[in-house]
C-alpha cells in the first residue's frame, strides 16, 4: 500500500509520524546490513559529491568540523538529555567553547548571508531541526503564517507547519545554532556515527546561502542504477492546488534536469541515491538540486512506501505522485507534538 493510500484510510489507521532519516539501530539487523547503512549514509554526506553538482544546487561553504568538536556536541546533548526540566544550562567551560566555535564559524557566516542577515547551517548530515529550542519558537510563527490565510482548515495549518518549518532554519545568530545542535538527538546521532569511522573523518559545519522556497516546491526523486524511478512531492501532507495544475510541467523540469545536468555528474560516483529538487520563488525556471540522501528505508518515502512499493523505486517505470485533493483525517498522520499545536490554535481562535 502507497503513503497515499495510507493517507486515505488514516481514519482507521492512527500512527504517529516519524524521523525516518534517523540512523539504522534496530538489533533485528545484521551486521553486514547495519555496516552497509553507514557507509551509504556517510557517502551521501554533502562534501562527497558537491563539486560534482554546484552549478545546480546553492552556494556552499564548507568549515571543518572536529572530532574534537563533535564529542562536545553529544557532550551537551547527554546533558541536556538528562535534565527534566528540557533546559541546556551551560557552565563556564562550555560557554567559552561555543564562543571559540562562534568566532570560527564568523567570518564564514558573513561571508555567505550576502545580502540577508541570516544563512543556513547544517551538519554533513543533517540540520538540528528536531531541537527543542527551535521548536520553542514554533507556535508564534505558525500563528503568523496562519494570519496569510483567510480560512481556518487543516490543510491551511498543515501548510502553516511546513511554511514555518521552513523559516525556522534561518540561522541569525551562530549562537543560538550552536545551543539547538547541542539540544538536537539527529547532530547527536549523526556525530557518534562519524566517530565510529574516524578512519574515514570528513565532517565539516556546512554553511549555505539561504534561497526561499515555497513549500509546495520541493520534490523528492528516487534514483536506483542511474535512473530515475519515482518523483514525490515532498511536504506530502499538503493539497496545493496549484501542483495539479503544474504537476506534467515539474515532473518534465525535474526529469530533464536530471537526465542532462545531474546524472552525467553523478553517474562515475554515485548510481543509487535520493535527490531532493526545488524551485527558488516557485519559479519553474529555477530549479535547484537541495541535496542528496542515501537510498535506504530510513529516507523518507514521501507518497511512496518503501514496504510495499519498493520495486517501483528500485525498477520504475517512472512515476510523479502529488495529493491530488485534501485528505480527509490527514492531520492524524501528524506527530502527537503537531496536532496538540493546530488543537492549541484553534482554541485560541475561539476565545478571540
Amino acid at each position: 500500500m502507497s503513503i497515499l493510500d495510507q493517507l486515505k484510510k488514516v481514519k482507521l489507521n492512527k500512527v504517529e509520524t516519524q524521523d525516518r532519516s534517523k540512523p539504522l539501530l534496530q538489533s533485528e539487523f545484521t551486521e553486514e546490513e547495519i555496516n552497509k547503512y553507514q557507509k551509504d549514509t556517510l557517502f551521501a554526506n554533502m562534501e562527497n559529491y558537491y563539486d560534482l553538482i554546484q552549478d545546480f544546487t546553492f552556494p556552499t561553504k564548507f568549515v571543518p568540523l572536529t572530532q574534537s568538536h563533535a564529542k562536545f556536541f553529544i557532550r551537551l546533548y547527554e546533558k541536556f538529555y538528562k535534565n527534566k526540566s528540557q533546559e541546556l544550562i551551560l557552565d563556564e567551560s562550555e560557554v567559552k567553547e561555543i564562543d571559540a566555535i562562534v568566532e570560527y564559524l564568523q567570518p564564514t557566516f558573513e561571508e555567505m548571508k550576502g545580502t540577508n542577515d541570516y544563512v543556513f547551517i547544517k551538519s554533513s548530515s543533517r540540520s538540528a531541526k528536531d531541537s527543542p529550542i527551535y521548536k520553542g519558537r514554533f507556535y508564534q510563527m505558525f500563528s503568523e503564517k496562519m494570519g496569510n490565510y483567510k480560512e481556518l482548515t487543516v490543510n491551511n495549518m498543515l501548510k502553516s507547519i511546513q511554511e514555518t518549518g521552513f523559516q525556522l532554519l534561518k540561522v541569525y545568530k551562530l549562537r543560538d545554532l550552536l545551543i539547538e545542535w547541542g539540544t538536537s538527538n539527529r547532530i547527536c546521532e549523526d556525530m557518534k556515527l562519524a566517530l565510529d569511522h574516524t578512519d574515514q573523518w570528513n565532517q565539516n559545519f556546512v554553511v549555505r546561502t539561504f534561497f526561499e522556497i515555497p513549500s509546495d516546491m520541493e520534490f523528492r526523486g528516487f534514483v536506483k542504477n542511474g535512473k530515475l524511478n519515482a518523483l514525490s512531492q515532498y511536504n506530502h501532507v499538503c493539497f496545493y492546488e496549484r501542483l495539479v495544475e503544474l504537476k506534467e510541467q515539474i515532473g518534465n523540469v525535474c526529469r530533464e534536469m536530471f537526465e542532462k545536468k545531474i546524472q552525467p555528474q553523478l553517474e562515475e560516483k554515485y548510481s543509487d541515491y535520493i535527490i531532493d529538487f526545488c524551485f527558488v520563488d516557485g519559479d519553474l525556471a529555477k530549479p535547484k538540486i537541495i541535496e542528496l540522501n542515501p537510498f535506504q528505508f530510513s529516507t523518507d518515502g514521501c507518497l511512496f512506501s518503501w514496504k510495499t512499493e519498493r520495486n517501483i523505486l528500485e525498477n520504475g517505470p517512472f512515476e510523479f505522485r502529488i495529493l491530488e485533493n485534501i485528505i480527509e483525517g490527514v492531520e492524524l498522520k501528524m506527530g502527537k507534538k503537531y496536532r496538540d499545536l493546530m488543537n492549541r490554535y484553534k482554541k485560541d481562535k475561539e476565545k478571540k
